[in-house]
């Protein structure tokens, strides 16, 4: 049998299946009242939205309240975000979403699409550069890009864990 979470958000009743996020409900209150089903659409950052009410929502906060009704989804949306654990922005089970700072949200972007490094034209070298606690930590000089790269990797390990 398919479990429910209920809440409320926006004045209005919702239910969201415990095991697949994207099965949300919506109650609609009117002469024959029934619960429907919102259409999901893909912002052009490629996170799904739906509209409760007059608002239109990202899914995966939606999806966070449900799961951690005490949490303020309307608090500061840009200081209070929702980080996909595994970078998919479209994966919004509960157990891949958590809470973040803006910069432990920018730490799990992918790595492959961050360089950590650039081209110091002054000393002909590949500096390597890590950000910890809104500073620039300089990681050293390197020969080569795939040293510098190596360099950043490392060093995220080190200062971003567990992100």
């Amino acid at each position: 049998m398919t479990e429910y979470i209920y809440f409320e958000l926006n004045d209005r009743k919702l239910k969201i299946n415990k095991e697949n996020s994207e099965d949300i409900w919506i109650w609609k209150e009117n002469k024959k009242p029934y619960w429907y089903r919102p259409s999901l659409s893909i912002d052009k950052k490629g996170y799904f939205t739906l509209r409760i009410g007059a608002k239109f929502l990202k899914h995966h906060r939606v999806v966070f309240y449900a799961h951690n009704q005490d949490w303020d989804i309307y608090f500061e949306p840009l200081k209070n975000m929702i980080d996909h654990k595994d970078q998919n922005k479209q994966n919004n089970n509960s157990d891949n979403l958590r809470v973040a700072t803006p910069q432990q949200n920018n730490w799990n972007r992918d790595t492959n699409n961050i360089q950590g490094y650039c081209w110091d034209k002054r000393d002909k070298k590949w500096r390597a550069l890590i950000t910890v606690n809104k500073k620039i930590k300089h990681l050293g000089l390197f020969a080569t890009e795939e040293m510098a790269h190596l360099a950043y990797l490392i060093a995220k390990e080190k200062y971003h864990p567990d992100w």
